[in-house]
């Protein structure tokens, strides 16, 4: 399977989501991790393993696969806007110390 770029949503064992994350970690076996943010809370964590915070999402909701695992890749969380496909307002980790924006952006 190609290397899905973040934002992708993407099937796991552990059900559907949205890539957040990808590269290596300081947790587990050494080699490339996928971290997603599941639509369901499935997963095992908020994008932060052992105190170290590699993306964040809603507790229970954060799970890293290999890349191996993926099943399907559904396309990228922009094309679903308007579409039937839960949108998250992409991870900013920058973003965690301003105070929070509005998402999606309204126009006047």
């Amino acid at each position: 399977m190609d290397d899905p770029p973040l934002g992708t949503i993407v099937t796991v064992p552990q059900g559907r989501g949205v890539i957040r994350f990808k590269g290596t970690t300081s947790f587990k076996a050494t080699g490339k991790w996928i971290g997603i943010e599941l639509y369901e809370k499935n997963g095992k964590n908020d994008g932060s393993v052992e105190g170290i915070s590699y993306f964040r999402c809603e507790p229970g909701h954060g799970v890293f696969v290999r890349p191996s695992q993926i099943k399907t890749v559904h396309g990228s969380e922009l094309d679903s806007v308007g579409g039937t496909e839960r949108v998250f307002r992409p991870a900013d980790p920058i973003a965690a110390d301003r105070p929070s924006r509005r998402w999606p952006p309204t126009h006047t």
